[in-house]
């Protein structure tokens, strides 16, 4: 098995969202630029990636108490 090596010239976050269940489904509360206020987004987090031509992945941070 081969060691995976990773090489960052810049990282870059474009934007920040907490994750929301809502039912049986995991959306996202963000800043929406369209709506121009906070919301809880109907799209699924995936959903919303798919549709995003720039999204090439997501960070995950678990804060702890």
């Amino acid at each position: 098995m081969k060691p995976i090596v990773l090489t960052f010239t810049a990282f870059f976050v474009a934007a920040l969202a907490f994750a929301y269940r809502l039912g049986d489904k995991l959306t996202f509360i963000h800043a929406s630029s369209i709506e121009g206020k906070v919301v809880i987004d109907e799209k699924t987090l995936a959903d919303y990636c798919d549709s995003q031509e720039s999204c090439t992945g997501i960070m995950v941070v678990k804060i702890n108490d």
